[in-house]
């Protein structure tokens, strides 16, 4: 029952606990362009994402026998939902610093209580109850119950679709954000050159 609320966490988490060891935004050196700087940083969080995943799938399936419903909906629940995840974290931390990460972790406090991934919508005070259909954690819980037990194929749909809108507006967003850097750190430098 408490499966697709704890699965969600620790994705998130795993995605903040990237935050602490690699460095979201500063290059190695001084980047040739915008694309390759922003590659070489994504690229990272992508292999950790995929990482992510089967790590999670591996420990669900063979560690605690976790019972599913529907095989390849699971994995791609818990693609998805690692991508996105990522992927927030990653704006907050593109955009705004440390600053973001600490934002990020004040997010998954929000999403903790407002995701109903313990109790019922219903049984949430009405603030939470409000601010539900906003959070992404919400989503990942409905496609995680979808897959693991309820076989809901419209719900499921529905969430991953969503989360996944979620991810690649967040990534759209810490793109702009290097584009403006690399705009104001290194093409004023290439251009004096």
């Amino acid at each position: 029952g408490f499966a697709p609320y704890f699965i969600s966490l620790g994705l998130f988490v795993g995605s903040l606990l990237l935050t602490n060891v690699y460095p979201y935004v500063q290059p190695v050196g001084r980047p040739t362009n915008l694309w390759s700087w922003f590659t070489s940083k994504s690229s990272i969080i992508v292999v950790v994402g995929a990482f992510q995943m089967i790590f999670t799938y591996v420990l669900l399936k063979f560690g605690l026998g976790l019972e599913v419903q529907h095989e390849c909906w699971l994995i791609l629940t818990i693609a998805i939902s690692s991508f996105a995840f990522l992927a927030i974290v990653q704006a907050f931390t593109v955009v705004l610093g440390d600053v973001g990460r600490f934002l990020a972790l004040l997010f998954l406090v929000v999403q903790l209580a407002g995701s109903a991934g313990t109790f019922p919508l219903e049984l949430l005070p009405m603030p939470l109850q409000i601010v539900h259909q906003y959070l992404p954690m919400s989503y990942s819980v409905h496609a995680f119950r979808a897959a693991i037990s309820t076989n809901d194929s419209a719900v499921l749909t529905q969430s991953l679709a969503t989360l996944g809108v979620i991810g690649i507006v967040s990534v759209l967003i810490s793109f702009a954000f290097f584009a403006l850097r690399y705009k104001r750190r290194y093409s004023k430098v290439q251009q004096e050159a």
